[in-house]
């Protein structure tokens, strides 16, 4: 998987996203889940837009006439992504569990 975006705000990042699905482009938002709703969590700003790496320079391609060019990322390979996937994972294990608690 490659970062193929980042945007400020999550809806920029959400009409990126399904203008790439409109070009058959699947594309995922990782931190979508966790920073829409409890953003203090990921002591971060902003989204990240992610294709797989096959899909890297036609996203690019079809993102670079409609997004800000700030917002494109240069080609790399984003290897943190599993360990952002499984800090999301237990975050919202740890948040179901609290929950169930408190019920």
């Amino acid at each position: 998987m490659k970062t193929v975006a980042r945007f400020p705000t999550h809806e920029e990042a959400l009409v990126a996203k399904s203008y790439l699905g409109s070009h058959n482009i699947e594309a995922l938002l990782p931190e979508d889940a966790i920073q829409s709703t409890i953003p203090h969590l990921t002591g971060k700003q902003g989204y990240e837009l992610m294709v797989i790496d096959e899909d890297f320079l036609p996203a690019q391609r079809a993102l670079e006439s409609v997004i800000d060019p700030n917002n494109l990322v240069g080609e790399q390979t984003d290897a943190t992504v599993p360990w952002k996937a499984i800090a999301i994972v237990v975050i919202l294990i740890l948040l179901a569990v609290t929950i169930r608690n408190i019920l």
